[in-house]
């Protein structure tokens, strides 16, 4: 299988492309920092000569406050991919996020709706689409995100850790099984599909899990549209496909990873 990938060089796609060459597969990779105006002749050959598109390259920080900037990398380059892709009848995988669930069911940032306008417009183009909202991921290859690093690693990272006292829990997915959901998005018909883990963690037991001490955060400090829950929907997961880690084994292999890879 031939296929393009953008992101390759961000956590789920530095993950996905290792899964893509160990299985043999041809992988064109495209980096979205470019103008799209300069590289889009080069762009439409790469979509005519591949098989299937993962676009799983974004800008993911939550807190951005440049709408500009958010949406000429989250929104409007994929347009152009998107449009090349119905163009050339080339089915998409493309990587939303949870975040367009917000505390209900419309975003509450700029990021979550550039994910969103961008999965509307794909699933309204492209004759095969498929938008994989993840959850919250972890796992080896987020060292370099910074402060949009998982709060598995941020706890992980701390010696004591400071809650929000709005009662947070979260869906967790290990990295591996976002690459799995990908793979097996290959044989899946058009749609918004979740992957998470269909449970939902306090950030309490996150800290216990890893032995980190924990302490309640001033309400203050609470960022505005903060989302308190999630919880992935099992009957909007892929069908015939369930993550294969638990929230133990998921944070079991990382910790191994972690403690293999950080210096002291």
């Amino acid at each position: 299988m031939r296929c393009i990938l953008t992101g390759a060089d961000g956590f789920v796609g530095a993950n996905l492309l290792s899964e893509l060459e160990k299985q043999g597969h041809q992988v064109d990779l495209i980096n979205v920092d470019f103008s799209i105006k300069d590289y889009s002749e080069n762009l439409e050959d790469m979509v005519s000569k591949t098989d299937v598109i993962f676009h799983v390259g974004a800008i993911s920080d939550v807190n951005l406050q440049d709408y500009n900037k958010m949406l000429k990398y989250n929104f409007y380059f994929s347009k152009v991919l998107f449009d090349l892709a119905k163009k050339y009848n080339k089915k998409v995988i493309y990587s939303s996020s949870s975040a367009i669930y917000g505390n209900g069911e419309l975003p509450e940032n700029i990021y979550a709706w550039s994910k969103y306008l961008a999965e509307q417009y794909g699933l309204n183009t492209v004759n095969d689409f498929v938008a994989l909202r993840y959850f919250n991921v972890y796992g080896p290859g987020e060292e370099h995100k910074d402060n949009m690093q998982s709060l598995v690693l941020r706890i992980y990272s701390s010696k004591i850790f400071g809650i929000f006292p709005v009662n947070p829990s979260r869906d967790f997915i290990y990295v591996g099984d976002v690459v799995d959901a990908n793979l097996h998005a290959l044989k899946c018909k058009s749609g918004v599909y979740d992957v998470g883990s269909g449970n939902s963690y306090k950030y309490e037991e996150i800290c216990d899990e890893l032995n980190v001490k924990y302490y309640y955060a001033d309400e203050s400090v609470v960022p505005k549209g903060y989302q308190s829950y999630t919880k992935a929907n099992l009957s909007k997961f892929l069908p015939d496909w369930k993550p294969k880690h638990t929230l133990k084994t998921g944070l079991k292999n990382y910790l191994n990873y972690l403690e293999e890879n950080t210096n002291d």
